[in-house]
């Protein structure tokens, strides 16, 4: 008799692009993006922090233009939830390909 298994829930935060640790870090109710990004080692130098977004577990992208305001502290006071991903995008270098 087979019986049904119910679906795990992640329990980690994902951090991934330009920081000094990707790295899969366990899911702290108290931590903020912040907390996350100074475990990771902070961005690189190549990162491109105005750029940075969330992809949440339920697949919904939150950009860092997106979440504004004086009141909640901010894009670094963002609370994540477990199973979302911080992404740091590399800067592209325009003056490069420019030259050439």
């Amino acid at each position: 008799m087979a019986t049904a298994s119910c679906p795990v829930s992640p329990s980690t935060v994902d951090i991934l692009g330009a920081v000094y640790n990707k790295n899969a870090f366990l899911y702290q109710r108290e931590e903020r993006l912040d907390d996350y990004l100074k475990r990771a080692g902070g961005p690189t130098r190549d990162a491109d922090t105005a750029r940075m977004f969330v992809i949440r577990a339920d697949g919904s992208v939150l950009g860092k233009q997106s979440v504004k305001g004086l009141w909640n502290g901010g894009f670094a006071s963002l609370r994540l939830m477990p199973g979302d991903a911080i992404v740091v995008p590399e800067r592209l270098n325009h003056g490069t390909f420019l030259k050439g």
